[in-house]
């Protein structure tokens, strides 16, 4: 099984190439959603959550209030990184589980959507990096536009992230999303010819109990 770690800087339009993966019948493991549905359904780990960070990170009925989580940890280096320290195993033993699936399954080809896939260390369990990127003028200007929020905001938000330039370093493949849908799509098309041995086959949907 051939595995794609696909990630890019906020705006860059990850989602547009993993979306397309998806029309063409490859599973997706999508890091925010698992982080999702961590967060709504372990409730040992919103308990530990709230040891950390105070009980005013919960809402009335006790599920989490992701906005208040997310104003406290991105205002305060240390308090992301402990935020991270319990997301980022829980997270990658649910890909893990996904992956073994997919394996059992004989799937060719499995991308991994992974934000931080870099940072974290994870680059080095997949068999090819992809790296979605747009000039940092464009970048800034879909943030503005997508989060309603002015240029400086904008900016702060993508420096908080590691550089689409940085990440290029460790990519075996770069998409250019800064043109048409139809070109993106093309570059994609143009590298899965280029994995080999891989043959198409029909999207497998696994259900992972947490």
């Amino acid at each position: 099984m051939f595995i794609i770690g696909l990630t890019g800087g906020i705006g860059t339009g990850k989602s547009i190439v993993s979306n397309y993966m998806q029309t063409l019948q490859i599973p997706v493991i999508d890091a925010d959603k698992i982080t999702r549905e961590i967060q709504e359904q372990d409730r040992s780990l919103l308990c530990q959550l709230s040891q950390i960070f105070g009980k005013c990170i919960l809402n009335e009925k006790g599920t989490l209030n992701r906005a208040i989580l997310s104003e406290i940890v991105f205002s305060d280096e240390n308090k992301l990184a402990q935020l991270n320290r319990v997301m980022h195993p829980a997270i990658w033993r649910q890909i893990e589980k996904l992956l073994k699936k997919y394996m059992e399954q004989e799937v060719p080809l499995v991308v991994l959507d992974i934000p931080l896939l870099i940072e974290v260390g994870w680059h080095h369990y997949v068999d090819s990096v992809w790296v979605v990127s747009i000039p940092l003028q464009l970048q800034i200007a879909r943030v503005v536009e997508r989060d309603r929020i002015d240029k400086e905001q904008a900016l702060l938000r993508i420096k908080q992230q590691m550089s689409t330039r940085e990440k290029q370093l460790y990519a075996d493949v770069v998409i250019d999303n800064s043109q048409t849908m139809e070109k993106t799509q093309q570059q994609v098309d143009e590298e899965l010819e280029k994995i080999p041995g891989f043959t198409w086959g029909k999207k497998l949907k696994i259900q992972i109990t947490m």
